[in-house]
């Protein structure tokens, strides 16, 4: 995880692995790991691209991708991540459907 500078984070708020945080962003609500965040009340952008396709192959990058459309293009996102969660392969998948359905303090959906 990269935070940039000048970017509070409120107490009890969780960053997920393989994040982004944007300079001058002001996190109040909990960031899903392998995600791009940015803005003052930060919301979650896109996926962090540049880390994933640093560190996983091709066929996790897309997993990734087609999971990061799946759960935040559409409907609820929890009940996007229980659906995703049923019969999937992909680790990190898996941690991404396990921290939203974790959450306490919530998602900043774009």
């Amino acid at each position: 995880t990269v935070v940039g500078g000048l970017t509070p984070i409120h107490q009890f708020v969780k960053v997920g692995e393989g994040c982004m945080i944007a300079g001058a962003s002001a996190l109040s609500q909990d960031i899903v790991p392998f995600c791009l965040a940015e803005g003052n009340r930060a919301s979650i952008r896109s996926l962090n691209l540049v880390g994933i396709r640093r560190r996983f192959d091709k066929d996790e990058v897309d997993r990734l991708s087609r999971a990061f459309k799946t759960l935040f293009r559409q409907g609820d996102l929890k009940e996007n991540a229980k659906n995703l969660l049923e019969n999937q392969e992909s680790e990190n998948v898996k941690k991404m459907c396990h921290f939203i359905l974790e959450t306490k303090r919530g998602i900043p959906v774009y």
